[in-house]
């Protein structure tokens, strides 16, 4: 089955080569530097306690796109340290073009957030962002395609789930759930940005000024979205 899995992800990403973790290379962070643009970082079931930096043209998937279990995204976590500023960040001198399919973030302890992309073409697909502090997923200057997206807050932690500003791109099956903060907006924040949401749940959070979502200076189109169950104190 694997002879004939492998020869399928390459033709799907267009990848030149498939860099394992760990059984190849022992840290997420060594196979990215390793590879090549185009290349796929293939990370095995596990949790690793690092903060991971994509500069270039790269995919980072769990064993999620060998079967499509939807149980290897808990189980395949990135996990930052507690000083961390953030898990996760996506960067380049110049746009870069990253993916990143089936595993789970968490960690981050302090301003950005778990997530991080500036000047990106970024796709996220299949991704829980949990157990962190201020932003799960911060993006600006940049073209986004979220699919299958999760972001948790926690209890009495002060969270937002998404900010974007001067973003383009689509949010699909998206849900944000459970994060409370005193200032500005507790689910979504979007600033100066064209976006679709397309089946987008922003449910159970609270915020002591903004509400739940925030719009400015951008153009947003929203279906079948729900915004339910949110306060403002």
């Amino acid at each position: 089955m694997k002879q004939l899995i492998i020869p399928f992800i390459l033709a799907t990403f267009n990848s030149a080569t498939i860099l394992h973790v760990p059984q190849d290379y022992e840290t997420i962070q060594i196979g990215l530097d390793t590879a090549s643009d185009g290349d796929t970082v293939l990370v095995a079931p596990g949790t690793y306690d690092e903060t991971i930096v994509i500069d270039h043209d790269v995919y980072l998937s769990s064993y999620y796109i060998l079967n499509n279990d939807v149980s290897v995204i808990a189980q395949t976590i990135l996990r930052g340290a507690a000083d961390s500023l953030f898990v996760c960040t996506i960067y380049g001198d110049t746009t870069i073009k990253a993916e990143i399919i089936g595993m789970t973030f968490e960690g981050g302890n302090a301003n950005p957030g778990v997530v991080l992309a500036e000047f990106a073409n970024l796709t996220l697909k299949h991704i829980n962002i949990r157990n962190y502090s201020l932003t799960g997923f911060y993006v600006g200057n940049s073209n986004i395609q979220l699919e299958s997206i999760q972001i948790f807050g926690q209890e009495e932690i002060e969270t937002r789930g998404i900010t974007c500003f001067n973003v383009t791109g689509n949010l699909n099956q998206v849900l944000v759930q459970g994060h409370q903060l005193q200032d500005f907006t507790s689910g979504i924040r979007l600033t100066s940005s064209d976006l679709i949401l397309l089946h987008v749940q922003v449910l159970d959070n609270e915020s002591y000024s903004s509400g739940a979502v925030s719009i400015q200076n951008s153009t947003v189109q929203m279906d079948q979205c729900l915004v339910s169950g949110n306060t403002t104190a």
